[in-house]
């Protein structure tokens, strides 16, 4: 009964939270053609987000975890990640680049066409901004770009029905999108133009 009363009293006022994803994995990574590999992913927290490492380090990532999904960027050192909620039209969400501290976004549109939109934000450093956000969208593929004041910043995204994960920086930038499952990551991967070995997907099963 104790138990019962907790959890009601949990979901009333929002104090549930998603199980941390921390942990090592055993992954098959699903390729074109029907191919599939083995592979072995490990994440760990950061400061202020998840730290994606394959295979020992072959590829490193850096993620940020929203109730039961999770978004990850990977590509180079230089590639951002940002994951947002959608509540009708408004989405909303954080973003870092080094894992370090965590900025806010929030920006409208539909999901489904593609579009210009006004876009505000806080920095880390608790410093505002405003500008422009350009949408593209294919099924659940879709191309980003930030136009801030002078600057331009490019980026990728994938939709999953009330989340969009987004990894952000230059064209080496590779996106993935995972739902939780029961400790199970099920993900899938958006890659940049200029990555030619990124998976179509994967499974990453707890050990």
């Amino acid at each position: 009964m104790k138990r019962i009363v907790a959890l009601a009293c949990a979901l009333l006022f929002g104090t549930v939270t998603a199980a941390s994803v921390e942990g090592t994995y055993d992954v098959t990574q699903r390729f074109s053609g029907g191919l599939t590999e083995k592979a072995q992913l490990k994440i760990t927290k950061t400061a202020a987000a998840l730290r994606f490492e394959w295979d020992g380090g072959a590829r490193v990532g850096v993620g940020l975890q929203l109730g039961d999904y999770v978004a990850v960027a990977f590509g180079g050192p230089n590639c951002g990640v940002a994951a947002y909620e959608r509540s009708g039209r408004t989405f909303s969400g954080v973003w870092t680049m080094t894992g370090k501290a965590k900025g806010t976004e929030k920006f409208d549109w539909d999901g489904q066409k593609a579009t210009r939109t006004a876009v505000s934000g806080a920095n880390p450093d608790g410093s505002t901004y405003k500008g422009q956000l350009l949408l593209g969208v294919q099924d659940e593929y879709s191309a980003v770009e930030w136009q801030i004041g002078d600057d331009t910043t490019p980026g990728v995204g994938l939709l999953s029905d009330d989340f969009y994960a987004v990894a952000f920086g230059g064209e080496e930038c590779s996106v993935g999108l995972y739902t939780v499952m029961g400790g199970v990551l099920a993900g899938r991967f958006f890659q940049g133009e200029e990555q030619d070995d990124v998976p179509l997907g994967e499974v990453a099963t707890p050990r």
